[in-house]
């Protein structure tokens, strides 16, 4: 399966794979990869999306008894993330038992199951924010209770918003960030969708309270289609992420259940493609009658469309018109009925609580000239260039001596 130009937002650029493979293969091949980044780059203009794999390019190279003064700047990093995590982590361990008090089944998600789970420890994998899930039908209680304990509604920032959103984000007085989701996946959005992955999922304890995480096929499934898509900051952790969760696993991944989900839920093109670049790149381990099977998938049309433009994002003429044209496809498929350019406009109305469709066109309209804007903006994504003001590697350098 062809992949889109490796524009540094989801498919790892040539700088971005050496620290990968520095961070995750072990004796000379990964000592070697990190010299040979050391000597094309400057950690000082890291892009955003190699600053997070910082940390467990640390725990790695510390393993292998690398030295000198980066691995020094590295520890600082590790530090910051190891304490930045303790917080957020005592924050989830309040929402959790929270929630398990109101008699609310709950199930962690991204980085707070991925940290206990396949880096198996809290630093190596820093977290931006916490997701919990909650099943569908209790959505409107666990929204209160997450209220009732300070969490405040975030605004919406971007300039995609989905029809019929998944997941509720929240912020509290320190910062902290939390998304309160009751579907698991964008794909899967009818009200029943979830049910295989709750009775599939492992037990788990975040502090002192038990909740539970996917099961590891499910959590692979998760990490390679949340993280083949388009963001502001380049995704390529989801290849650590997918690689820790093989590694963790063994030689007792199931992969029936991984194939046997992915066709179910029409997620053929970014776990084929996922699965062919862990392949090729890092020598994932896939037996050779499972990746006959998966290269037996035969995507349609409309699915194969979609994965594009979810790698393109809003770098297209549309912006994010394909996006919400596909999240309605599905859903419309989920309920049985046919997706039409109607029902598409009534669905834009009922999200936008807009009574007209010219008013949608309106918006629309003044979302995607905003968005031709950022585009100008993120060049500087682009070209390596805008972390180098905010890294925390400039941070966490030993300070000089006056006279050094």
């Amino acid at each position: 399966m062809r992949h889109l130009a490796r524009d540094g937002f989801c498919w790892p650029n040539e700088a971005q794979e050496l620290l990968l493979r520095a961070a995750l293969l072990t004796g000379d091949a990964a000592l070697g990869a990190w010299e040979q980044w050391c000597s094309q780059n400057d950690i000082e203009a890291i892009d955003a999306g190699s600053l997070r794999l910082l940390p467990l390019l640390y725990r790695n190279l510390k393993a292998l008894g690398a030295t000198g003064t980066l691995i020094d700047r590295l520890h600082g990093v590790y530090r910051q993330s190891w304490y930045r995590n303790e917080l957020l982590f005592r924050r989830i361990e309040m929402v959790l038992r929270a929630l398990t008090d109101a008699d609310i089944p709950t199930m962690v998600l991204k980085g707070t199951a991925l940290s206990l789970l396949a880096y198996r420890e809290h630093a190596s994998r820093p977290m931006k924010d916490a997701d919990i899930a909650v099943p569908w039908h209790h959505a409107e209680t666990a929204l209160g209770v997450v209220r009732s304990l300070g969490w405040m509604p975030k605004p919406e920032t971007r300039d995609f918003w989905p029809i019929f959103p998944v997941a509720r984000h929240f912020l509290d007085v320190s910062g902290h960030e939390l998304d309160l989701h009751w579907h698991v996946l964008n794909a899967g959005r009818r009200a029943h969708a979830d049910d295989d992955l709750w009775s599939a999922a492992v037990p788990l304890r975040v502090g002192a309270v038990e909740t539970c995480a996917l099961h590891p096929s499910d959590q692979l499934l998760h990490v390679l289609v949340h993280g083949i898509a388009w963001n502001p900051v380049p995704q390529v952790r989801w290849v650590a992420d997918a690689a820790l969760v093989l590694r963790e696993s063994g030689g007792g991944f199931d992969w029936d259940r991984l194939m046997a989900q992915t066709r179910e839920r029409g997620l053929g093109c970014p776990v084929r493609s996922g699965l062919e670049y862990l392949q090729s790149k890092f020598a994932a381990r896939i037996p050779p009658e499972v990746w006959n099977n998966f290269l037996a998938i035969r995507p349609s049309l409309a699915e194969r469309v979609e994965h594009r433009y979810r790698q393109r994002g809003p770098q297209t003429v549309l912006g994010w018109g394909p996006a919400l044209w596909f999240e309605y496809v599905r859903l419309a498929h989920s309920q049985r009925r046919r997706a039409r350019v109607g029902g598409f406009v009534r669905a834009l109305r009922t999200s936008l609580r807009v009574g007209s469709w010219w008013r949608v066109a309106a918006i629309l309209a003044t979302k995607e000239l905003r968005q031709l804007v950022h585009r100008w903006t993120w060049s500087d994504v682009l070209a390596g260039r805008g972390a180098r003001d905010t890294s925390p590697v400039r941070a966490a350098a030993p300070r000089k001596r006056h006279g050094e």
